[in-house]
């Protein structure tokens, strides 16, 4: 072959074989099947592009995205923000200025924003408080409460912050302008006007600092991920985001919705009644060695039943029995649309999970039974884990 056409054949092929080994996003559809695809943008309406990215593919069709950004090192961040809706940022730095934070941290230009998209400041992040974290718990409608270090103990006093820098901080108690040493503070549980609650859509983005920022997603433009936290808009590299899990208004995990119906009978175990997203031992839902984050644990016999008046259009989960029964338990799963059977499928504690894809268009009311097998209903720690249910996209 003569040098010119080896050379440009050699080129060729470089580029080819580097095309195909760049590593893409993995996207996780609703229903649970992966696609691999390399975002490049995100538009106002939830529309996604890039290469490989399916046609018409929005937001909306996603349970997440995981990036190539590299895994999150052992950090110690000098101090921790709590935001609202779950979110944490690894701060540098923070000042405090007209009701506004000013955030330098490890991940790109520094954050701004108002002061009632805080909970929490801490100043000790590796050292706890019970009464800092009581304080959190229930913030104050009014007043900041402000922990300070003083003779080995933790004092609080209850006002409002005035300014923040590196050498004081400076805030209102009892009527009077108080100034003591930020390096005496040990944190700052800033008053919530509402109560925390969690977001029924939205995005949850983990960073490759092990900051996490939670709200709804404005945009992807230029490299830059810009999510609304509150009344601000926070921005941030998104090759520094790990995984953004998105919480779709076309899908809803059973564990937010409440039955309106529940029966469980023991035969010869102790009471265990059905647990949120745990298992009946309120532990993490782990079947052989998958762990999963949402679902419901039961215990062999129950029965659920939810009202969905037929809104969705599919019924996902992965059954089996949980890792703590130690490969013990023997079980039948069974799911009912409107009384009509739909699925029965036998676990026991020997088989790995099993994958669950129902068709429920028109359902009213969806039932899941577990039914003692062999053995009583000894160690019959029933999982639905990710049960969900999903509408037909627009």
């Amino acid at each position: 072959m003569p040098i010119i056409r080896w050379t440009l054949f050699t080129t060729l092929l470089s580029l080819t074989l580097a095309s195909t080994s760049q590593a893409a996003d993995a996207l996780t559809l609703l229903e649970g099947q992966k696609v691999e695809a390399s975002v490049a943008a995100i538009d106002a309406e939830g529309r996604i592009t890039g290469p490989d990215v399916p046609a018409d593919l929005t937001v909306d069709d996603l349970r997440k995205i995981e990036t190539q950004a590299p895994e999150a090192a052992e950090s110690k961040p000098a101090v921790v923000l709590d935001l609202v809706d779950g979110g944490r940022i690894g701060a540098t730095s923070i000042t405090i200025e007209k009701e506004k934070f000013q955030v330098q941290w490890a991940l790109g230009e520094p954050l701004s924003f108002p002061i009632d998209v805080v909970r929490a400041v801490r100043m000790r992040p590796s050292t706890t408080s019970e009464n800092f974290e009581a304080a959190l718990a229930k913030p104050s409608a009014e007043n900041d409460r402000i922990f300070v270090e003083a003779d080995e103990q933790v004092a609080m006093f209850t006002g409002l912050v005035e300014s923040l820098t590196a050498e004081n901080i400076v805030f209102v108690f009892e009527g009077k302008q108080q100034t003591l040493p930020t390096a005496k503070l040990f944190g700052i549980v800033v008053a919530q006007v509402s109560p925390a609650a969690k977001a029924k859509s939205g995005v949850a983005v983990e960073l490759a600092d092990g900051s996490r920022l939670a709200g709804k997603l404005r945009k992807l433009a230029d490299g830059q991920l810009t999510l609304g936290i509150g009344p601000a808009a926070v921005t941030v590299p998104w090759n520094a985001v790990q995984r953004m899990t998105i919480r779709s208004s076309r899908l809803a995990f059973l564990s937010d919705l409440e039955p309106s119906e529940v029966q469980e009978r023991r035969i010869v175990t102790l009471p265990a009644p059905y647990q949120r997203d745990l298992n009946v031992q309120q532990n993490t839902l782990t079947i052989g060695e998958r762990k999963f984050e949402r679902g419901i644990g039961t215990h062999a016999y129950s029965k659920l039943v939810y009202e969905l008046d037929g809104e969705y259009q599919v019924f996902a989960a992965t059954i089996g029995i949980d890792a703590a029964a130690e490969r013990h338990g023997d079980c039948v799963f069974i799911v009912l649309g409107d009384g009509r059977e739909l699925a029965r499928e036998r676990m026991t504690g020997q088989m790995p999970a099993k994958d669950l894809k129902l068709a429920i268009e028109g359902v009213q009311q969806l039932t899941l039974l577990v039914e003692p097998g062999e053995d009583l209903d000894l160690a019959d720690l029933a999982d639905w884990a990710d049960a969900r249910v999903i509408r037909q996209g627009s």
